[in-house]
């Protein structure tokens, strides 16, 4: 992602994609449902038979509450780390939204928000 184009719904649904194609990216683990054949597109989204969108929450809860879809949070091993992290919802978007909105920001002039009081008001 550059900054410059639009995204693809899976950038940020993750999970929303099949899971053939989930398998292959490190660390991610999870597709919803779990037999998911088709990546969510803005052309899936248009099916009937498409699953429901899922929220962010759905996987990743606030601080220690469980997830809607998951036993716990996902836990994440960062490059160059031994110790797993625990993706709750505040870590997740801190590392997903937080860095792409920045790399964005320096493309180009962006709305994305990219310090705390634009999400944390």
């Amino acid at each position: 992602m550059d900054g410059t184009k639009p995204i693809a719904c899976v950038e940020c649904h993750h999970s929303e994609q099949s899971a053939a194609d989930v398998a292959k990216m490190a660390g991610l683990k999870t597709a919803f449902p779990k037999d998911r054949t088709v990546a969510l597109t803005t052309e899936t989204a248009k099916d009937a038979k498409t699953p429901d969108v899922q929220t962010c929450w759905a996987c990743h809860a606030r601080g220690d509450e469980k997830p809607k879809l998951l036993d716990a949070n996902p836990e994440f091993t960062p490059e160059g780390e031994s110790d797993p992290l625990t993706l709750n919802a505040e870590e997740a978007f801190h590392r997903n939204c937080i860095n792409c909105h920045a790399a964005a920001a320096t493309k180009r002039k962006s709305k994305a928000p990219t310090n705390c009081n634009d999400c944390h008001k």
